[in-house]
């Protein structure tokens, strides 16, 4: 598992291994590229690590479709807020909940 940056693994071992059943597997949260409107892509590595079925990939930086639905999410519960609605997804942190 690498919950680090992406860099850290050596990408074309990390590959290679893979495809070589030399390792069971591998599950990584982080990538060595990630999509900027200034410079798209359309995979996480400049291997084909996205069609090995022995690893699991999840993006660790947010994609555009993740950050527009979190940020409507937001605008939504600003206005719960203004209209006196309940609020959603309220986290209780080191405050004990009302009873």
């Amino acid at each position: 598992m690498n919950v680090g940056r992406g860099p850290v693994i050596d990408e074309q071992s990390l590959y290679e291994a893979l495809k070589a059943k030399e390792i069971a597997g591998a599950g990584i949260d982080v990538w060595w590229q990630y999509y900027t409107p200034d410079e798209p892509i359309k995979h996480p590595s400049k291997y084909p690590l996205h069609e090995l079925d022995n690893i699991i990939m999840t993006p660790h930086k947010p994609t555009y479709e993740t950050m527009a639905f979190r940020w409507k999410f937001i605008a939504q519960n600003i206005n719960r807020l203004v209209n006196n609605a309940p609020l959603e997804n309220i986290v209780h942190v080191g405050i004990k909940k009302p009873t």
